[in-house]
């Protein structure tokens, strides 16, 4: 059969061409008289070669070589579809004592042990294919899946201070190795989950969602240090070799703590209501606590002579705190000595 269609070949198949071209044209004359047969039982095999090759033979003569399409620079990013009812605008009215502010950032500060991956709004998350510009990637990248690592946070930002990229061996070094009888992450449905535990996302429509992975282990009690942080990492892999895709850049989300589940009433509110109890401030440890329960002992304790009136001797809520306050901004010699 005449070659005639002649493709423009990847640099690693070049020295292959003819093993690849003789596939290629077998291929073709195979489908040629598989599909002539269906159009036309009557039509015999010599007939069919004969078309086909002749089809072949003025595409070549009528068209370019076809060229490989070159491969687009392509990123993953984190993102969330904020549920926030507030605009997100210090200045607005309506919304500067709303609790419910846009996110600033995807993944929560702090999560608890077994707590889905979400954002702080409680909106999903997400790993999207983007282009250059920032558009998610709704045509399929073949033979690509997306995996999921957990990086030891501070690790990461002493090898990278700069948020600048790392190479792969640099990534690995970041990586906490799981414990094969307890992952880092876990997810509901056993989907995706390799034998060493590692997970694997399915790229659907440009986009893999998170929010099915749980933490497992308190970061505080597998690093060293106070407060140690996580980051999650997300690389793009090929499905057969298991290789990074070298044109598909991965992502490091912000880090974030796991708690044990014993400090839940314990996490500190961005933005308090009134009525909480003053220990959800932050910045105010148990021994301000203890103090705020009797303020003129706690004055008389540190020889101070302080003058209150008796519905703020004893604070308990973040509203009577709030009045507390504003009182000392009046009065420099009374913000002096409860300082």
């Amino acid at each position: 059969m005449d070659p005639g269609l002649m493709l423009t070949l990847a640099p690693e198949l070049r020295p292959f061409r003819p093993q690849v071209e003789a596939y290629a044209n077998a291929k073709i004359q195979r489908f040629a008289y598989m599909f002539a047969n269906r159009l036309n039982p009557n039509l015999t095999k010599e007939q069919i070669d004969y078309v086909a090759a002749d089809t072949m033979h003025n595409m070549a003569a009528m068209q370019e070589p076809i060229q490989m399409m070159p491969q687009q620079n392509l990123r993953l990013v984190l993102r969330h579809d904020c549920l926030s009812s507030g605009c997100g605008d210090n200045g607005c009215s309506l919304c500067q004592y709303n609790p419910s502010r846009i996110c600033k950032r995807n993944l929560k500060q702090k999560y608890l042990i077994d707590d889905h991956l979400r954002a702080k709004c409680g909106a999903g998350l997400r790993v999207e294919v983007v282009d250059e510009i920032g558009q998610c990637m709704s045509e399929p990248v073949p033979d690509m899946e997306l995996e999921v690592h957990v990086l030891n946070g501070e690790k990461y930002k002493e090898v990278c201070p700069d948020n600048t990229l790392l190479n792969n061996a640099q990534l690995r070094g970041c990586i906490i190795q799981p414990n094969h009888k307890k992952p880092l992450l876990k997810r509901e449905s056993a989907m995706g989950v390799a034998e060493d535990t590692r997970i694997y996302l399915t790229v659907e429509h440009g986009q893999a969602p998170l929010s099915d992975l749980q933490c497992t282990t308190s970061s505080e009690a597998l690093l060293c240090g106070k407060a140690p942080t996580f980051r999650l990492l997300v690389w793009a892999i090929d499905r057969g070799s298991g290789a990074a895709v070298p044109n598909v850049t991965y992502v490091v989300s912000e880090s974030f703590v796991v708690a044990t589940k014993r400090v839940k009433h314990a996490i500190k509110s961005d933005i308090p209501s009134i009525g909480d109890h003053i220990s959800k401030l932050v910045h105010i440890g148990k021994a301000t606590v203890d103090k705020l329960q009797d303020i003129r002992q706690a004055a008389i304790e540190e020889n101070l002579d302080l003058e209150l009136p008796d519905e703020l001797n004893r604070v308990d809520k973040v509203g009577q705190f709030r009045q507390l306050v504003e009182m000392t901004e009046k009065s420099g010699d009374l913000k002096h000595k409860l300082r």
